[in-house]
């Protein structure tokens, strides 16, 4: 995730040394690149869509006894399961704050600047100045994001449906659509609850 910002930041720095606007945009290919980083990073936690391989251990973690009712249990599996789309959906609007962290100033024309008095506005300061823009890129980030998990969604939804009759229906392409839209609708709670925050 870190290197990905990093990348992200660096790349929109160097393309736009001279427009400022433009900081207020994230394009396709980092919000593409987050989606199929928490993809990833669902595999990597060793989680398959599966349903014999969800880690049930978790609902036990810091109990050393039972639990009174199955609700903790369950959000505690849930929590583990979902941890990659918690995660980066979490992390979604540090796409469009990184660039902003990652602005570096420009040192020839600093001296013709500060004489001039026609200082610019650096880094995440622009953010506080244009509070419309910085909503309205908000909204387009988490749309992009919607979209992107949406279109990973269809895609699952038609090899179910096309691989409705293959032997292996319940066993790999049925758990994987229950797996991709369970998570898309925690990514979607999730994602809502950071933007009210941010």
């Amino acid at each position: 995730g870190f290197s990905l910002l990093e990348i992200h930041g660096t790349a929109r720095n160097l393309s736009l040394q001279t427009d400022s606007t433009g900081y207020f945009t994230v394009p396709w290919y980092a919000v593409t690149a987050w989606v199929f980083a928490a993809t990833q990073f669902f595999y990597a936690t060793g989680h398959q869509p599966t349903f014999p391989t969800i880690q049930w251990n978790a609902a036990f973690v810091g109990f050393s006894e039972g639990h009174s009712t199955n609700i903790l249990p369950a959000i505690l599996v849930g929590m583990n399961t979902f941890a990659s789309h918690i995660l980066f959906a979490v992390g979604c609007p540090l796409l469009l704050f990184w660039p902003f962290v990652r602005e570096v100033k420009n040192t020839k024309n600093k001296s013709t600047r500060k004489e001039s008095g026609d200082e610019e506005l650096m880094m995440e300061m622009r953010l506080q100045e244009n509070p419309r823009m910085f909503s309205t890129a908000l909204l387009q980030l988490g749309m992009r994001y919607l979209f992107v998990y949406g279109v990973q969604l269809l895609a699952s939804v038609c090899a179910a449906a096309i691989l409705r009759r293959h032997l292996m229906v319940w066993k790999i392409f049925a758990p994987k659509f229950l797996f991709e839209a369970l998570g898309f609708i925690v990514m979607n709670i999730y994602l809502v609850i950071t933007f009210c925050f941010v």
